[in-house]
This record gives structure tokens, sequence and C-alpha cells, in this order.
């Protein structure tokens, strides 16, 4: 699993919808991201949604791996 779609699990597990950017590729050439957006909940939701997220990027290690939940 790359450090893009450990990122996408561990979001989902904190309530918030990304999508990974290879999913939106064509062909072998997929770039690592993410893509989100905020059409689909409140305005005042998304502060936190990024406060989650963020602790989600805190919880990737070098080298691909992730610490445990």
């Amino acid at each position: 699993m790359t450090q893009i779609e450990a990122l996408a699990r561990r979001a989902a597990a904190a309530g918030v919808a990304i999508q990974t950017l290879s999913s939106f590729a064509v062909g072998e050439n997929a770039l690592a991201g993410i893509v989100f957006g905020y059409g689909g909940i409140a305005s005042t939701d998304i502060q936190e949604g990024l406060r989650r997220l963020g602790k989600c990027f805190g919880q990737l290690e070098p080298g691909g791996t992730t610490t445990p939940l």
C-alpha cells in the first residue's frame, strides 16, 4: 500500500472522504496526490475535517508504513 492509499484509508476511518489522484489516471503515468472537495459538507464543518485530515498526515511514516490506529 502506498502512503497516499494509507492516508485515504486513515482519512475514511476519521470520517473524511478523499480520493487518490491515481484513481483518476488513465494509463500507467499516475501521479501521487489527493483530491477533496467542500461541496458536500456545511461550511462550519470544513475546519474540523481539515483538522482530522491533518492528524492522518501526522500518522504516516517514512518508507510507506503507517502507525497503528
